[in-house]
């Protein structure tokens, strides 16, 4: 009977382990929610429901504003409650039917389901945004960080898994520039000026004009009655940028992802 008793209790541990291993594999380990992987099943699942059954539904992609300064200032253990106490405040946010991932680091998608309408997805963010920026006590200090919501509905022009979550990114770095803590639907108009400043950004001309910015620093006065400088001539001649670069100078000196 020992025998027997020690053999089920092998078992037991072994069938345990199992199921964490799995549960590891579809789950973040840090908050608990679903992660990448088991997002993108169950938002295919959710494309393939929507079109047999003409249902609408929203992606919504966030970001956390200010967390790097959070994690940097107090460190890792810091950032990771704070991580937790925001997941946490997501999930209470939503219907049981809904779903919220952690992407990873300070990035947050959420599938909300059955959604009639824009106004409808336009009341979660704003419920989102508002438990985002709620104060969080910790290590005994008051931390206040905001979000960055993009949002992208089905049906739309978005028909698959991987066009849907970039729509929903490219709309959140709309949100991001449009000062943070709102959020944004993406639209075509959106794409148009996201590939627009793409180009500029990896054009020929900010390269060239960076690399020479810094010996051509002050320009001389046409009123001061001396003459440029060769090495002024030679390093600017046909460096200056387009009018269309010189009104988004100040935004391409900027990551692509601030805060």
């Amino acid at each position: 009977m020992r025998v027997i008793g020690g053999q089920i209790g092998q078992f037991v541990q072994r069938k345990r382990a199992e199921e964490r291993v799995q549960y590891l594999a579809a789950h973040d380990a840090l908050t608990g929610l679903p992660n990448r992987v088991m997002f993108a099943e169950l938002l295919n699942h959710e494309i393939k429901a929507a079109q047999r059954y003409k249902r609408t539904f929203a992606v919504m992609f966030i970001d956390l504003d200010r967390f790097k300064f959070v994690n940097d200032t107090l460190g890792h253990e810091a950032g990771d409650k704070l991580l937790q106490e925001i997941a946490a405040r997501f999930k209470a946010c939503l219907r049981a039917s809904d779903v919220v991932a952690r992407l990873g680091g300070d990035e947050f998608v959420v599938l909300l389901q059955e959604a009639r309408n824009q106004e409808d997805v336009a009341s979660v963010a704003r419920k989102l945004l508002a438990a985002a920026m709620k104060p969080v006590s910790v290590m005994g200090q008051e931390c206040r960080v905001t979000a960055s919501i993009g949002i992208c509905m089905h049906p739309g022009v978005a028909q698959d898994e991987p066009t849907l979550m970039k729509n929903a990114d490219i709309a959140m770095y709309l949100a991001k520039e449009q000062g943070k803590n709102n959020f944004q639907f993406f639209s075509e108009d959106i794409k148009t000026r996201s590939l627009a400043r793409l180009t500029l950004e990896s054009s020929p001309a900010p390269r060239a004009w960076s690399a020479t910015s810094s010996r051509c620093t002050t320009r001389p006065s046409s009123t001061s009655g001396r003459k440029p400088s060769p090495a002024w001539r030679r390093c600017c001649a046909g460096s200056t940028p387009s009018s269309a670069w010189c009104r988004r100078r100040s935004s391409s000196r900027s990551p692509r992802k601030p805060g």
